[in-house]
Parts: structure tokens; C-alpha cells; sequence
């Protein structure tokens, strides 16, 4: 029997469920939704019933639909788009994402702030997160950087106080500007990442004018089974273009959200951002040779050594259909590689391979991998099951164990990498004995800053230390110091016009502080003297005193290395050095201003007395030199007889006691009279008492 011809359009019977057209509301189990404006009640101006589902159904799935935000990168926006490669490098790497000139790979960028909570601010002055998806054939590559080659240390172990120091007080929960600058400032690694962040680069106008990095050290795998080092590199093609801190001051008050709005404004009218991908490249066998650690993340490699090597264009052309389901529930991590693409001994890296697979599977739960954003785009064979919220067939009735007898499961051993040789016996090494270079690199970028640029470095410093503590300030101004003068003299130039300590506030710390931050071993045949804590908490004097004034450059750290010189030298040098130091400092601090007045008031009271016992010495001499003279005769007389003659007897040397607190230098000066009825000479002695050999003050203490 033929079909028959359905009916006219016009003709049709309505659907028996009108309630699923998608301009109708249901509940989650498709229930249609009665009245979504009154609730059921008993009575007009009754209890509310229990039985009123939809009303239930909308309170419970409201206080569970927050999920936990990211502990760091808590901001961000993000955009879908192509990566096109444009340069052969396939000598260097088997990825398949590089295979040929021309390909296109589907990816997903997210770009955020760090230490903001998922409402704040995008115009803060802070580092940007950079983190990359590729879809690729070979599985998801995630390059997860910032927008900043280096970062502020190179353990894992300081990442987790980093959170805590750059995140909110805990008592007050405001930001807490000692706590920051109290923690990069003892981390003397950190200054090439503050130089960076308090640059004029330190705010970008926007995540479209940034450029991008790896940051990490990674490697590539070539089909020769030859390995090469390498760092990627993202630069910007709309140029560079940031903002001063008053512009980011109105911009934060305007519109909290610039830089999401700018982004997805853009690509909503058709402006596509792009970027450019480099490589550097560095033969493995370079690491031995060069003379920094190439996988120090607190370091990077020269471009004259290592030149930037084009690889393709990045661009996002396609805006998210939905905030939460693409930018938020985003996992990213950087274990994600395929092959061709590998990792280094770069301890930060290491580190991150697990936790930040772990922190998605707290976010978003353990079959986050299920979700659109974070599906391969290739076949998917992982052999996990089950787990809370799965939704696809789950492998269904396959066998969920290797090895098995149904070819199920197995490894691609075509894949492996060459092996990477290791040297050294595990165990925990302080990373500062093998390399203590800190500042090499900040001084190669101040020095390549226009004036113009420095200025900036120093005005950003001195106002983001805000109400910071006045030692943590002078700490910064010597690690500046040390890694450059002018540097140094900028920044204490700068706090003292826009941010100067408060009256009486002492710029010395609380207490005597203790870092590894110093505790390098000595060279071969030296031997290192370990610094002993001062008198008093405000005794720091190698800490510093002021930064309301320039002062001259700090002393080394508190480190003295004694190589065989005169060691009396070295103490009378190292004395000179501080009471010059104190000559030149701005007296700020109540304790020093005291101890001031003391030493003072002492060299006064020493110098009087002195003056009145050298007149009276003068007085006791012109009476006695006439019996001198007359012994003396008489002597002659008696010699002349053959009489032995008694001779003067010389005066002996009295000690004067003095006591004196620890760590003072004072002068003392001792008469002592010939003995009585002998004549002889008035012995004068002066004679400094130290009662410490490092530490003490430059001025005479009270005692």
C-alpha cells in the first residue's frame, strides 16, 4: 500500500505536548511549570505548602550553582579560534600540530589576572595569565603562561605562600601590602619579576595588547629521537599598549570588566586579535654549557643566543556561547602534551603537571575531561569509568583492566621519548648554593629602560608599596641597590616623594630576620663567619634606617668573609663604613634618634673630662720639674762618688674597669700617678674597649 501524502502544514493536528517548545518553562525532569510568580500557599495569606516542587527545585539548585573559583587566575575571559602554522620546524618536532605549512588547529585561549577573586578589578596592576588549548590530532596541548617571561621564584615550595602573601590578610581580609612586599622582598630571585610588574608594562590596556609566554623550559622530540630545549613566545599583533596608574585608577571605577569587554567587543564585531608563535631553541647539550640555569624560571635565555624562530599565528574569531560552560569550567593543565612535546627539569613545571589536573577535578569534579571545553577533539580511549556525574556510554561493557585477552587497552610505545640522563644523589638541595645570581638579568633590563621608563619603574614602586612597613621598603631599596645603584637610588628618590615613611615609624624589622634567602656557602678555601643578631631589635644597622632620605649603598649581606687580611683592619673599616652610613641617614626612628643623643651626650661629658685631667697634669708636671732636675743633680753627684744612685722608678699601669652593654665602643682614658716618694713621669693611656667584634653601634652606647 502506498504511502500516504501528509496533510497540508496547515492541516496538522497541534502537538500533543505544546509544553516542550523551548519559549515554555519546565522543571529539570521536564515537568511543565504552572505559575513561576505565586507560590502555593494555604490560603491567600497562608504558610507556604511543602508540595510546591518548582519553588524547592529553584532554592536548592541556586545555593549549588556557584562552584569553587580558581585559587590564583580566579578572573578571566576567553575566545575560540584557529592557530595557522607559517614556518617549517618540523626538524625540531614530530608534533603533528606542526606537521606542514598552512595547517590550522582549532584552539581555546584564556586570559585572566592572578591574585583577584573571580569579581575584581581587570585593571590591577599584576601579572596576566596567557593559557592556551590546541585540538589537536595527537590529543589536547595546553600551554598554560602569563604574560611575562619569568616568574617571581623557581621552588614549588613558595608557591602555596605566595597565595597566602598576595591574597587577603587573614584578619582583616584586605590586601595586605607588608605581607607582599615582605615576601618578594626576602626572595632576592623575585626582583626581575617586580621589576616587570612595576614597569610601565605592569598594566596592560586590555588582554588584545600583551604579548604571551611558555615562561617554562620545554622540549621537543624530532622523528630522529633527538631532543632540543625550548620556550615559546606570543607577541601581540595590535601592539603593545598599556596603562599609568591614574588611567587604571578611573578605568577599575569605570568598568571593572575592560578588559573581558574589550575582548569579546572585538570579536563580536569582527576585529579578530591575532599573535605571533616563536620558539627558542637550545641544543640539549647547551644546558650544560651556558652560564645561567636554563631551567630557572626566574631567568631567560638571550635572544642573541637563542633567536626567535616563527612558527604561526594565533586567532580568536569565535566568542563563547556560554560563560560558565566554556571560560569557567576551563581545566588546563600543563601535563597535557602530545607526542613531539615534552617537559624539562624545570622544577616549577614538574610541580604543576599534577596539581592543576588536581585542583580541576575539585572545581568541576572527576569527569571534568567530559565537558565540551575540555573533550579531545580526537578519539578518546582513557580507560577511567565511572565517577561522579559520568554521562557518556562509559566504555559500556568493555573489559576495564590491562592486560586482558581481548586486545583491549594497549600501549603505542612508538611514541616514547629518549631517554634523559640525570646526574646526582636524591636529595634536598638549597637551589641558592648552585646559583646565586640574582640580579645579572633585572640589571640587563634597567639598563636597556629609557629614562623615561625608569621614572615609571620608580613612581609604580613607590606608590603600590602603599601603607607598607618602613623596613620592607628599605629592604626593597637594597636589593634595588644591589642590582644596580641607580637603580636603588630611584626607588628611595621616589618613596621619599610619594610614599615617605610615617613620623616615628622605625624602618628597622621587628625582629631579627632569618632567610635562606643569603645562605650561600663560601668558595673553595673560604670560611664564613655566620651573622650574629644585633643588640636590639632597632640595632640593624646593616638593615638600613631610613628611606625618607637617599642614603649611600647598603653593605653586602650580612655575610663576612675573612680571607687571611688583618682582621683588626677589616673591623676598624667596617666601622668607618658605618659611621658614615649613620652621618648620612635621616634619623626617622625614635631608638636611633635616643641612642643619638646618648653618644652625644657622652663624647661631651669624655671630652671635658679629658680637658680638665690634662690641665691638671700640666699643673702636677710644672711643680714637679724642679725636683726632677734636682734628683737629676743629685744623681750625677752621687755617680760621681761611685755611690749607685736610686733611679726613677717607672709608674705603673692601672687598668680602669668599665663595663658596658654588649656591642658598644667606648673610650676610656686611665691616669695613674707615679707611686709615692719616687719620682717619674704621669702615665696617660687612652684606650678603646670593644666588646663585640661585629656588631655594634657606629656611635659610643650608653654604659
Amino acid at each position: 500500500m502506498p504511502p500516504s501524502t501528509p496533510p497540508p502544514l496547515e492541516q496538522k493536528k497541534p502537538s500533543p505536548l505544546p509544553h516542550y517548545s523551548p519559549t515554555f518553562l519546565t522543571t529539570a525532569a521536564g515537568v511543565p511549570v504552572v505559575d513561576n510568580n505565586n507560590s502555593a500557599t494555604a490560603g491567600p495569606r497562608g504558610l507556604l505548602l511543602s508540595q510546591d516542587i518548582w519553588l524547592n527545585e529553584k532554592l536548592a539548585n541556586f545555593v549549588h550553582e556557584v562552584i569553587p573559583e580558581r585559587r590564583m587566575h580566579a578572573k578571566g575571559a576567553g575566545a575560540f579560534g584557529t592557530f595557522t602554522v607559517t614556518n617549517d620546524i618540523t626538524r625540531y618536532t614530530r608534533a603533528a600540530l606542526f606537521s606542514e605549512v598552512g595547517k590550522k588547529t582549532e584552539m581555546f585561549a584564556r586570559f585572566s589576572t592572578v591574585a583577584g577573586e573571580r569579581g575584581s578589578a581587570d585593571a590591577e596592576r599584576d601579572l596576566r595569565g596567557f593559557s592556551l588549548r590546541f585540538y589537536t590530532e595527537e590529543g589536547n596541548w595546553d600551554l598554560v603562561g602569563n604574560n611575562t617571561p619569568v616568574f617571581f621564584f623557581r621552588d614549588p615550595k613558595k608557591f602555596v605562600d605566595l597565595n597566602h602573601a598576595i591574597k587577603r590578610d587573614p584578619r582583616s581580609g584586605l590586601r595586605n601590602a607588608t605581607f607582599k612586599w615582605d615576601f618578594w622582598t626576602l626572595l632576592p630571585e623575585a626582583l626581575h619579576q617586580v621589576t616587570i610588574t612595576m614597569s610601565d608594562r605592569g598594566i596592560p590596556d586590555g588582554y588584545r595588547h600583551m604579548h604571551g609566554f611558555g615562561s617554562h623550559t620545554f622540549s621537543f622530540i624530532n622523528h630522529e629521537q633527538q631532543r632540543h630545549w625550548v620556550k615559546f613566545h606570543l607577541l601581540t599583533q595590535q601592539g603593545i599598549k598599556n596603562l599609568t596608574d591614574d588611567e587604571a585608577a578611573i578605568l577599575r571605577g569605570v568598568d571593572p570588566d575592560s578588559s573581558t569587554r574589550d575582548l569579546f567587543q572585538a570579536i563580536d564585531r569582527g576585529d579578530y586579535p591575532r599573535w605571533t608563535m616563536y620558539v627558542q631553541i637550545m641544543p640539549e647539550a647547551d644546558a650544560a654549557t651556558v652560564p645561567y640555569h636554563p631551567f630557572d624560571l626566574t631567568k631567560v635565555w638571550p635572544h642573541a643566543d637563542y633567536p626567535l624562530i616563527e612558527v604561526g599565528v594565533m586567532e580568536l574569531n569565535r566568542n563563547p556561547e556560554n560563560y560558565f560552560r566554556d571560560v569557567e569550567q576551563c581545566v588546563f593543565s600543563p601535563s597535557n602534551v602530545p607526542p613531539g612535546i615534552g617537559f624539562s627539569p624545570d622544577r616549577m613545571l614538574q610541580s604543576r603537571l599534577f596539581n592543576y589536573l588536581d585542583a580541576g577535578r575539585y572545581r568541576v569534579g572527576t569527569n571534568y575531561f567530559q565537558i565540551p571545553v575540555n573533550r579531545a577533539r580526537c578519539p578518546v580511549f582513557s580507560n577511567h569509568r565511572d565517577g561522579h556525574v559520568r554521562v557518556d556510554d562509559n566504555y559500556g561493557g568493555r573489559p576495564h583492566y590491562e592486560p586482558n585477552s581481548f586486545a583491549q587497552w594497549q600501549s603505542q610505545p612508538q611514541y616514547r621519548e629518549p631517554p634523559l640522563k640525570l646526574e646526582g644523589c636524591a636529595d634536598v638541595y638549597n637551589f641558592r648554593e648552585d646559583d646565586d645570581d640574582y640580579f645579572s638579568q633585572p640589571r640587563a633590563l634597567f639598563l636597556l629602560m629609557t629614562p623615561a621608563q625608569r621614572q615609571a619603574l620608580f613612581d609604580n614602586t613607590a606608590r603600590h608599596f602603599e601603607d607598607a612597613a618602613a623596613f620592607v621598603k628599605e629592604r626593597h631599596a637594597q636589593n634595588c641597590e644591589r642590582c644596580h645603584p641607580d637603580y636603588g637610588r630611584g626607588v628611595r628618590a621616589a618613596m621619599a616623594r610619594l610614599n615617605p615613611i610615617k613620623p616615628g615609624e622605625s624602618c628597622c624589622p621587628p625582629a631579627h630576620v632569618s632567610s635562606d634567602a643569603w645562605a650561600t656557602r663560601p668558595p673553595p678555601g673560604r670560611s664564613v663567619q655566620p651573622p650574629e643578631p644585633p643588640l636590639y631589635a632597632h640595632d640593624g644597622v646593616r638593615m638600613g634606617c631610613c628611606v625618607g632620605k637617599a642614603m649611600p649603598p647598603a653593605p653586602p649581606p650580612p655575610c663576612n668573609v675573612y680571607t687571611g687580611a688583618d682582621e683588626e683592619q677589616q673591623q676598624q673599616q667596617q666601622q668607618q663604613d658605618e659611621d658614615a652610613r649613620y652621618a648620612d641617614v635621616a634619623m626617622c626612628c625614635p631608638f636611633l634618634q635616643a641612642r643619638a643623643a646618648a653618644a652625644s651626650a657622652l663624647a661631651t661629658y669624655t671630652d671635658a673630662v679629658q680637658q680638665q685631667q690634662q690641665q691638671q697634669h700640666k699643673r702636677q708636671n710644672a711643680g714637679k720639674a724642679e725636683a726632677r732636675r734636682g734628683a737629676a743633680r743629685a744623681a750625677a753627684a752621687a755617680a760621681s762618688s761611685t755611690c749607685p744612685a736610686a733611679l726613677p722608678t717607672a709608674p705603673q699601669q692601672k687598668q680602669q674597669p668599665a663595663t658596658c652593654v654588649r656591642g658598644a665602643a667606648i673610650t676610656i682614658t686611665s691616669i695613674t700617678p707615679a707611686p709615692s716618694g719616687a719620682s717619674g713621669t704621669v702615665t696617660r693611656k687612652r684606650k678603646v674597649v670593644k666588646t663585640h667584634k661585629k656588631h655594634r653601634p657606629s656611635r659610643g652606647a650608653p654604659c
